[in-house]
């Protein structure tokens, strides 16, 4: 009998990524933000001034990605870099004031589409969900 993936919490996982991931960067497009970039200025909401290394370890995004969202953010004027004062081989990034007037917007859209992707569950079930997913990721190798 061969593997059936049509039924799979992986096939799922990757269905639910996919979609939300589609649908924040059609949320974020008139800000000229994409898919790839809105985890970026969530991580750095968290904590300004992160180099690029700590943002690709806290996104599970890997460094040419986060390179290259950090260069288009860059470009729209959400975030500017500068070398480390230590380490001069670190490229540290934060916010400018253009990103963070945006950030209730940017929030408030990912609050609707965690809701949108929860529809239909109860707080206790979304809660159970939230913890069993992070044991899936744990178990794929994620620090969480």
């Amino acid at each position: 009998m061969a593997f059936d993936f049509s039924n799979t919490l992986g096939r799922y996982i990757s269905i639910t990524g996919r979609r939300l991931a589609a649908r924040m960067a059609k949320r974020l497009a008139p800000f000229g933000i994409g898919a790839g970039q809105y985890p970026i200025l969530f991580t750095l909401y968290v904590q300004d001034g992160l180099t690029q290394k700590d943002i690709s370890q806290r996104t599970s995004l890997d460094k040419a990605a986060v390179a290259r969202a950090v260069s288009a953010l860059e470009g729209e004027g959400y975030v500017e870099r500068w070398a480390d004062g230590e380490d001069k081989r670190a490229v540290r990034v934060r916010l400018t004031a253009k990103a963070r007037r945006l950030r209730p917007k940017l929030e408030a859209a990912a609050e609707e589409e965690m809701a949108a992707m929860q529809k239909g569950l109860t707080v206790r079930e979304s809660k159970e969900l939230l913890r069993l997913m992070k044991s899936v990721a744990r178990n794929e190798g994620e620090d969480i």
